[in-house]
């Protein structure tokens, strides 16, 4: 680097980097520098090429449980499935998914650790605020985040489909979501058995009235988006067609109508 003129003196440049804990971190290699750079922003360079070597791009989507993150993150990283679930756990629904990148030597901890922070930093003070403002607490809105997640696939219908929800526990409804049943059952069933809907879990909206104790899964943005801001209908049931389109219904009787069309 000082033939190429990068620096004045590599005794000084070395002597820089033992000084702020990046000696270690230097790889011989090919760099590409540009205009006139200080050590700090060489040491910059050089380091992160190292850096992004050691890291790996992991995403975990969606309304994916703790247990399919595991299953994900242990491939490529050093801990089991059941090493991330057991200290997931009592996160459930906090672990914001998106695209990470993790060092390759990070461990079950690290990782969960990043995702809470996501998690904080999504979660902005102003929809905390507004939460607060309505009277809902925290947990209620992941746990219900988390069903809608599963529910329904645009932010429109997000929106609905709390709407729904919130006026079903406000009125001391049975929320009867499908994705509740499925969370119990394992299954990913458009409509669930008759059988499945007596199933006793606590978890089981279907024959408990309130939201179930923990959420059944991790929910995205956009869920959360939701049950901070929904939408402002009179519908109080909605039906998901075979095809992936949502139907709302403001009485039974229309959801009835919907029902035996599209499952006879």
């Amino acid at each position: 680097m000082k033939q190429a003129g990068l620096v004045r003196s590599g005794f000084v440049f070395v002597i820089h980097a033992v000084l702020t804990g990046q000696r270690t971190q230097l790889r011989s290699g090919t760099y590409t520098f540009s205009g006139s750079l200080s050590i700090p922003q060489v040491l910059a360079i050089v380091t992160k090429r190292q850096s992004l070597q050691n890291e790996i791009a992991i995403t975990l989507l969606e309304g994916w449980t703790a247990q399919q993150m595991g299953e994900i993150l242990s491939q490529a990283l050093p801990f089991s499935t059941e090493d991330y679930v057991t200290a997931a756990e009592p996160f459930e629904g906090y672990l914001f998914p998106d695209t990470y990148r993790f060092f390759v030597d990070a461990t079950a901890a690290d990782v969960i650790e990043r995702q809470r922070n996501t998690f904080d930093q999504k979660f902005t003070p102003e929809m905390r605020v507004h939460l607060e403002e309505q009277g809902r607490t925290l947990a209620q809105a992941v746990i219900l985040a988390s069903i809608v997640e599963k529910e329904a696939q645009t932010l429109s219908d997000k929106q609905v489909v709390a709407d729904i929800f919130w006026r079903r526990l406000d009125n001391g409804k049975r929320l009867e979501s499908d994705a509740t049943i499925n969370y119990v059952t394992k299954k990913n069933d458009t409509t669930p058995s008759t059988e499945d809907l007596f199933i006793e879990s606590a978890y089981n909206t279907y024959r408990n009235v309130g939201l179930p104790p923990t959420a059944i899964c991790n929910p995205g943005f956009d869920a959360l988006y939701a049950v901070i801001y929904p939408a402002e209908t009179d519908y109080w049931y909605f039906l998901t067609t075979p095809d992936g389109e949502m139907k709302y219904s403001t009485t039974y009787e229309e959801h009835l109508t919907y029902k035996n069309q599209y499952y006879p």
